[in-house]
């Protein structure tokens, strides 16, 4: 095993800084009014947007848990 530390470089920071920024950007912007007006949650908003991708505002439900990265429950 190699003990090497895998460490960003100054770039590298600055960059995931950056794009942690665009992030929150993006979901003040878009996710957090809707949350507030209509009282859901940042698991019902993605869940919503993902089933808007699929034909007439459906998916199968195996595929929305995989593209949200959820795991199947026991």
């Amino acid at each position: 095993m190699d003990n090497k530390t895998n460490s960003l470089s100054a770039t590298e920071i600055q960059a995931w800084r950056g794009l942690l920024q665009l992030n929150e950007l993006l979901v003040s912007r878009t996710t957090r009014p809707i949350q507030n007006e209509f009282g859901l949650s940042e698991a019902d908003c993605a869940a919503l947007t993902e089933l808007t991708r699929g034909p007439e505002g459906w998916i199968h439900i195996s595929d929305l848990g995989n593209n949200l990265g959820w795991e199947k429950a026991g």
